[in-house]
């Protein structure tokens, strides 16, 4: 009686403890489950990796030519409106662009080719940045071939009155349309540069002094 009580003693022992053996076994399953599925990086949005605007840089020897124009500047964003007329001038040497309100300068922004030196006043609002500004210059303004150089995972198409750059899945970066008689070799009308990446409109009316 002794051993039989014995026996079923020992595999009711032995059932528990297989029991707990396998709870463990599966909470521990499961723990590493989620320690690896926090620790997979996710897969970054191939739109979101190329979908950027172009670098553009305006450099002044580039540009082949000197230029001397007033511009009136129209910077538009769905929230922003900011308005200001200035004066842009260049050689082989520099790009300078002055801007002023109440006879006062309130952007001051040169360019040598390695350096942008800029004076600015809280007048102007953050969102609008010199470099932004000396690339839809260059865009607008400079030979063809000086700005295909530079591009890269994009490319530029370019009309009598319309210049664009797409990227590598032909998705329109930025583009720029002449009017009023201003064209890519002639900063003298209005120029509109549409950025869909960075959402904002910029309005150059010009005229040269020549």
């Amino acid at each position: 009686m002794i051993g039989t009580f014995s026996t079923l003693y020992e595999k009711g022992f032995l059932v528990k403890l297989l029991r707990t053996l396998s709870v463990c076994f599966l909470a521990l399953a499961l723990s590493a489950c989620g320690f690896l599925g926090k620790n997979t990086p996710a897969t970054p949005s191939p739109e979101a990796t190329h979908y950027s605007a172009p670098k553009l840089y305006a450099y002044p020897f580039a540009l082949q030519k000197t230029l001397n124009a007033d511009i009136h500047t129209r910077f538009k964003t769905s929230e922003i409106f900011f308005e200001t007329s200035g004066q842009l001038k260049s050689d082989n040497h520099s790009i300078s662009l002055t801007f002023t309100a109440n006879n006062q300068v309130i952007w001051l922004i040169e360019y040598n080719g390695e350096t942008i030196n800029e004076v600015r006043t809280s007048e102007i609002p953050e969102e609008f940045q010199a470099q932004d500004l000396l690339r839809d210059l260059t865009l607008s303004l400079w030979p063809e071939a000086a700005i295909s150089r530079q591009l890269k995972n994009s490319r530029l198409i370019q009309t009598d009155l319309e210049r664009s750059v797409v990227d590598e899945g032909n998705k329109p970066l930025i583009r720029v349309t002449y009017s009023m008689g201003a064209s890519t070799n002639l900063p003298n009308g209005r120029i509109i540069v549409d950025n869909f990446v960075q959402a904002y409109q910029l309005v150059l009316d010009c005229k040269r002094n020549f």
